[in-house]
């Protein structure tokens, strides 16, 4: 097995235990092929999760620079930006990996957030509205484009992003007063 396989699933899946064993693989990777893609991701996401954030950003520019094409790592050096509250930086990540991969809900998601820190409330909703058609299923997507919608004066679309969220999670109390504030917001519900 080429050592690049053996630490996809720990990408994929993380767990504890399997991030650390990868890691340690990781890292006698490292001794051969001190560029190695996939293996400075691993680091790099063993170090952000460990609260070692400038550890993690250093490794996971690296493998980006090593690996372009690689999307997902994109997004986590994105997430390790977030967490260190560089949300230029983290913009910066989303995008890029966006142009590459388009369909990828969650760096929409994502994006969306760190637009919101930004105080980008219209490319919020813009990126939640994305994450939402490209995700229908995905309950936060649809909840963080109706706040978006709600704080843009939209109080009907907002309604609807909550409606789709409380059908997807109809257990879920904040979808339902969210809700019930944007019809009443719209005039649609009276007191």
């Amino acid at each position: 097995m080429p050592p690049s396989s053996c630490l996809q699933p720990c990408l994929d899946h993380p767990d504890r235990d399997e991030l650390t064993a990868a890691a340690e693989a990781s890292e006698r990777i490292l001794r051969r092929h001190p560029n190695h893609p996939r293996a400075l991701h691993v680091l790099g996401m063993f170090a952000s999760e460990n609260g070692q954030q400038e550890v993690a950003a250093v490794l996971l520019a690296k493998a980006v620079k090593s690996d372009s094409e690689n999307t997902d790592c994109m997004v986590d050096l994105g997430v390790v930006f977030a967490r260190m509250g560089r949300w230029p930086d983290a913009v910066r990540c989303y995008k890029l990996a966006l142009k590459k991969k388009p369909q990828d809900a969650g760096a929409w998601l994502r994006l969306g957030r760190a637009l919101v820190a930004e105080g980008d409330i219209e490319g919020a909703a813009g990126s939640f509205r994305s994450a939402s058609a490209l995700a229908p299923e995905d309950a936060a997507a649809h909840n963080s484009l109706g706040l978006m919608l709600q704080l843009l004066g939209q109080f009907p679309a907002s309604a609807d992003a909550f409606t789709a969220a409380a059908r997807i999670e109809p257990e879920e109390k904040d979808h339902h007063l969210e809700l019930a504030n944007s019809l009443l917001l719209a005039g649609e519900l009276t007191r």
